[in-house]
């Protein structure tokens, strides 16, 4: 140090109890060592890393974000299409009560085509796959273009979203008297 100095040098401590309460002897340490030497910037290695990993957190954080906005939007958009598809088939689905389906037969149905749709789309996503995945795995640390994790995960979790979005209108539909349903235009 004293033929070559630089600006800073830096110490690390590892103790079993609280790092914080070594400041004062390891400050007389090193006053002993060099009178002149200045101790600043003290922090705890979980301080430390919290700052390195601030980046990667936040950006882990806002796509954990859009993930579940996209989520919830594909939730309320398969909520609209099966809303808009059994007020469509509203008379077809009284005509059937009015023969002789049942309420739970009603409610499979609407719900069956629902996951039928969410189905074909999910399919056609797992066909695009790949080439979504390429340009992905530049962006993400371990994440590959045929990931099977995601591409097992991601289809799962949006048919159980589908299933839970189509059982609104599916129960509005069993729930609908088939009288009315045959009144209506």
């Amino acid at each position: 140090m004293a033929q070559q100095p630089f600006g800073r040098v830096q110490g690390v401590l590892r103790t079993d109890g609280d790092p914080l309460a070594l400041l004062g002897p390891a400050g007389d340490v090193v006053h002993a060592l060099d009178g002149e030497l200045p101790i600043a910037e003290v922090a705890t290695m979980d301080a430390v890393a919290s700052v390195a990993l601030a980046e990667r957190r936040f950006t882990l954080w806002l796509f954990q974000a859009f993930a579940t906005l996209a989520i919830a939007l594909a939730a309320l958009g398969i909520y609209g299409l099966l809303t808009y598809v059994v007020r469509q088939r509203r008379k077809e689905l009284g005509i059937r009560m009015a023969l002789g389906a049942t309420r739970s037969g009603i409610l499979s149905t609407v719900v069956r085509d629902g996951v039928l749709l969410t189905a074909l789309g999910i399919g056609l996503g797992i066909a695009l796959a790949p080439a979504a995945g390429h340009a992905l795995s530049t962006l993400l640390y371990g994440i590959t273009e045929t990931d099977t994790v995601t591409l097992v995960a991601a289809p799962l979790i949006i048919l159980a979203v589908s299933l839970v979005a189509s059982l609104v209108p599916a129960w509005r539909a069993s729930r609908t008297e088939p009288i009315n349903a045959l009144r209506d235009q």
